[in-house]
């Protein structure tokens, strides 16, 4: 990595969206600030806490709708929306802990 300690801020689709548009121009500052205040660092020494067996238990992969729960997911987490390749590497990589995984997951599920 080049520059160490570097923050990552995500922002919705949804919310940086202004018709055909999508970018942080387009914004409220209310998703802006959300986003600053849900701030990541990418850990440089990663613990493999997530398998791709936990995103398949939990319906995040390989199964219809897994697109939009971790789409959810993401939003929930302040890790923004991904592939499953991907969300495997962010969940891994920023540091998510189990107990933050499980409580976004029944979120997810209290409301489906």
């Amino acid at each position: 990595m080049v520059i160490p300690d570097v923050k990552h801020a995500f922002i919705t689709k949804n919310d940086a969206t202004k018709g055909d548009d999508i970018g942080v121009e387009n914004a409220s500052e209310t998703a802006i600030l959300k986003a600053l205040n849900s701030v990541r660092v990418m850990q440089f020494k990663k613990e493999e806490v997530f398998s791709k067996d936990i995103l398949f238990k939990h319906q995040l992969i390989g199964m219809p709708g897994a697109s939009q729960r971790r789409e959810k997911l993401g939003e929930i987490l302040g890790i923004g929306y991904c592939n499953g390749k991907q969300i495997l590497k962010r969940l891994n990589g920023y540091g998510i802990t189990m107990t933050a995984f499980k409580e976004a997951i029944k979120e997810i599920k209290d409301n489906d």
